[in-house]
């Protein structure tokens, strides 16, 4: 016989083995009768049975052939995983149990995982994104954005192979009369498709001639259509209407591609120049756009050919706006963005990667939890089998075979766990996005786990990593046996197996310390950053804020403006003041300012002295609830008296230390401005944070809004209000936007919310992450608890007769649970000598996450230890009463 020939007759005894068996029985009772027809002349009539007898057993010459034909391992492996099947059918409590758990932990790692890998890891699905780069300056705030002027004097020196692309606001984004939630429109040139390399789902994608044109035409992304319209196909020709100006759909972008911005999907995608016929205004002078490119490598002649021509743009000058402000000086770079854009304001690697990596710390934990539950329950399970185990190894099969039949089921508890983790992750992360808090909910599309190969092969390694974990040491342990003993059933329970099981609990007490921990960390930072501006009553301060740009109001100054609502606003019931302002405690700062001189004071030589420069309206201090010394501004602080000024306490600590500043005067300028006049100080007020909650309180210096000379241009074209009320915020919303719609008609609202909705952008990351490491931490405990009563319930089991004795002997049974719950006490004490250095070792490593409390603060620790002394003691408690309820008679008798 061939080798083919053989192999395909070994595959085919394995796939097909009721035809091989067949055969082998055909083949057998053609020898049978051969035989039988040469011994009819000795035998007669009892041929038949001679020949059977000349051949020996026939069940065991087929199965001997059997083997002889079959690929053994993979007929053994069949075998395992039918018996290892009945296994877990026969105890379905335990299996599900096991399963629950494995899933729990291997899709909390794997929802996690894919977050990381589509923040961190995900490539563009656009052909060789590695050649895709991105011009940036650096040391420059927001470097990588450029004016559409500076885009085309590099695209004129360098060629088609530079594009570009930004985004910009729209009054109204309407389908059929339906007004859209769409925050941006994005704007590209009319290469930006063909330099990508993508290609349409439906239609066309832009061109040149449409950007040329200014053509009102459009195209969506395949998310976008198909929500919308059904499919992509059935969105070509329809119409968008983007403020007035009806817009068609010529095309739609290919599935897979969702925008180059990881937190800013590209839904609706217009040509750069036809903006005009949306904000015509505006246009898109002001947009500030990404300059990309492909390059073969950072020293291709195109990557010096795009260098080369910034230096000559900045050589030239005149080309540089003034709100990118001028980059000579500052060395030009090309950023690989093969992995998605993160820079700037959209730099949501930078903003997401330390709380992603501290959940995934913190599911590796759970992970471990999970296996050494689980792998106590099978060390507990096997411990039932000795028996089982002492009469197959008596029968001749070897350790080996034993161990490979128990990780065999071991691997199929952690498969089916696998398949009920990725479920998991996928439903879990997509209910995650649908309630992310408001300051993260741009990042949703990035939450939602889909499976694609690397997340697959994520799985599975964890899968096989959680096999080895749980599966393997109980395999071994099972396997030591004394056989004599376990055969004529005089075995006692082995007292270092007891042990192993309370040292593996132990051992979840501890990791599930350190989660419930780390979790009550974050939750104080979480509380102590909302604390910031808790004396502001953020739940009755409205912060309203509109955009007038490219609208009819755009070219009127705000005063009137301001005149126009506020007395509206004033007349909603539940109103208590209104002012217009430019800052708003958490959102706003004002703009940055340089003290330069104030008399008696000197600065040391590298501090520039910056201060955060304001305007606000008369009662702006008492609407906000901030404490004020002094007097505040009043109407006689108008143009052309005397400049006054109103200081945050931190700054007058700082600058007029031991002295009062209430009379005192300074001078100050903008960076790109001469010093002004002297500004007397008539109040100081309370210390507010305005630009991050988790750095000090900054220098505030507040002036009259009255004497701001460019106050239109400070608003740039976005009126803010703030309203106090007497009533939660929220209940005044609806009547805020009526008046705005009909004194302001065709304006945009960017924002109606009350300050503590507003703060929730702000701290969304932490609150997200707070709630997820609670959720983690009450699953630790909640699996140590199962832990702790699986082996107390495995104990009290094996201990019966000793309990019954214990009882016949005279004990109350109350003494029997003490005793139960002493032990308990103990596993869980010693977990707890293991945790704690654990858990101020996690607690530093969540340093850059913490704000207001220590790393190594002891609150968190103790209150997570009381959790666990508690639910420890609940789970302990039922297994002790069924210990002390146990019959004395019944239990000496079963043995």
């Amino acid at each position: 016989m061939s080798f083919i020939d053989a192999f395909s007759h070994r595959i085919r005894s394995v796939f097909r083995a009721g035809d091989a068996a067949r055969e082998r029985d055909a083949e057998f009772a053609f020898h049978e009768s051969l035989a039988a027809r040469d011994l009819t002349p000795a035998h007669g009539a009892g041929a038949r049975d001679a020949a059977r007898r000349e051949f020996g057993n026939a069940t065991y010459l087929k199965e001997e052939v059997r083997w002889m034909g079959a690929m053994r391992w993979i007929d053994a492996l069949s075998q395992d995983l039918r018996y290892g099947l009945r296994t877990l059918v026969r105890t379905p409590l335990f299996s599900v149990v096991a399963l629950l758990s494995i899933g729990l932990g291997i899709g909390a790692n794997t929802a996690v995982f894919g977050m990381i890998y589509k923040v961190m890891l995900a490539r563009l699905p656009v052909p060789h994104s590695q050649e895709l780069v991105m011009l940036s300056l650096q040391d420059v705030r927001f470097g990588s954005y450029f004016s559409w002027e500076q885009y085309q004097a590099i695209s004129r020196a360098v060629g088609p192979n530079v594009t570009a692309f930004g985004t910009t606001s729209a009054d109204s984004v309407e389908i059929d009369g339906t007004r859209l939630t769409i925050d941006a429109v994005d704007l590209v040139d009319g290469g930006f498709y063909s330099v990508l390399g993508i290609a349409p789902a439906a239609g066309r994608l832009l061109t040149m001639a449409d950007n040329e044109q200014g053509a009102p035409v459009l195209v969506t992304s395949y998310g976008f259509a198909t929500r919308h319209f059904g499919s992509a196909q059935a969105a070509l020709g329809r119409t968008i209407r983007i403020g007035t100006t009806p817009f068609s759909i010529v095309g739609v972008t290919q599935r897979e591609y969702e925008g180059l911005v990881l937190v800013q999907p590209a839904e609706v995608i217009v040509p750069q120049r036809s903006a005009l016929l949306f904000q015509p205004a505006q246009g898109s002078r002001d947009v500030p756009f990404f300059i990309l490119a492909r390059t073969r490598s950072e020293n291709s002649p195109e990557a010096a050919a795009i260098l080369a021509a910034y230096r000559q743009c900045c050589e030239a000058g005149g080309l540089w706006s003034p709100s990118s402000g001028d980059p000579r000086g500052h060395r030009a770079v090309l950023v690989n963005i093969g992995h998605g854009i993160s820079a700037g304001k959209a730099d949501v690697r930078g903003f997401l990667s330390g709380a992603l990596f501290a959940l995934m710390g913190g599911v590796v934990v759970l992970l471990l939890i999970t296996c050494t539950n689980v792998g106590n329950l099978l060390l507990a399970r096997a411990m039932t089998r000795t028996r089982e185990f002492a009469i197959r190894l008596s029968l001749g099969a070897s350790r080996a075979r034993i161990i490979r039949q128990l990780l065999v089921e071991s691997s199929l508890l952690a498969s089916l766990g696998a398949i009920v983790g990725i479920v998991a992750a996928v439903w879990g992360t997509a209910i995650l996005a649908r309630n992310l808090p408001d300051g993260i909910a741009p990042i949703s599309r990035l939450v939602v786990v889909r499976p694609d190969t690397s997340i697959l092969l994520f799985t599975v390694a964890v899968a096989g990593a959680c096999v080895l974990l749980f599966g393997a040491f109980p395999a071994i342990q099972a396997t030591r046996l004394d056989l004599t003993a376990q055969l004529h059933g005089t075995a006692a329970s082995s007292l270092a197996r007891k042990r192993l099981n309370r040292s593996v609990v132990a051992l979840q007490v501890a990791l599930a310390l350190v989660l419930a921990s780390a979790s009550g960390l974050l939750v104080v930072t979480l509380r102590n950053l909302k604390s910031g501006l808790a004396s502001l009553d953020p739940a009755r301060l409205l912060v309203v804020e509109l955009d007038i740009r490219g609208t009819p109001h755009a070219n009127a100054h705000m005063e009137p403006l301001y005149d126009q609502l506020m007395p509206q606003f004033r007349r909603i019931p539940g109103v208590r003041s209104v002012v217009g302002t430019t800052v708003v405690p958490a959102l706003f700062g004002g703009g940055a300012a340089s003290v330069v001189d104030v008399p008696g004071f000197e600065s040391a030589p590298d501090d520039e002295m910056l201060v955060g420069e304001t305007q606000v309206m008369p009662g702006y201090f008492g609407a906000m609830q901030i404490g004020l010394r002094g007097r505040d501004f009043s109407v006689q602080d108008a143009r052309g008296g005397e400049p006054v000024a109103i200081i945050s306490q931190t700054m007058a600590t700082q600058l007029y230390a031991g002295r009062d500043p209430i009379g005192e005067r300074f001078r100050w300028r903008r960076s790109d401005g001469p010093p002004t006049s002297f500004y007397r100080i008539v109040g100081v007020a309370e210390d507010v944070k305005y630009f991050d909650l988790r750095a000090a309180p900054p220098r505030m210096a507040y002036f009259p809004w009255a004497q701001a000379a460019d106050l239109d241009q400070l608003l740039g074209g976005r009126p803010l209000f703030a309203i106090r009320t007497i009533i939660p915020a929220a209940h005044v919303v609806s009547a805020a936007r009526e008046i705005i719609d009909a004194e302001l008609p065709g304006v945009r609202i960017r924002r109606d919310q009350s300050l503590s909705a507003a703060a929730a952008l702000v701290l969304g990351r932490e609150q997200a992450l707070a709630t997820l490491a609670l959720v983690f931490g009450a699953i630790a405990i909640a699996l140590a608890a199962i832990g702790l009563y699986g082996v107390v319930s495995f104990h009290v089991s094996t201990r019966r007769r000793e309990i019954g004795v214990r009882i016949a002997l005279g004990a109350d049974r109350g003494r029997v649970v003490r005793l139960i719950l002493r032990q308990s006490f103990v596993v869980i004490l010693v977990g707890a000598v293991l945790g704690v250095p654990l858990s101020l070792i996690a607690g530093r490593a969540l340093g850059a996450l913490l704000y207001g409390i220590a790393p190594w603060h002891p609150l968190p620790v103790l209150g997570a230890l009381v959790v666990l002394l508690a639910v420890g003691t609940l789970a302990a408690v039922v297994p002790s009463r069924s210990a002390a309820r146990v019959d004395p008679l019944i239990a000496m008798r079963a043995d």
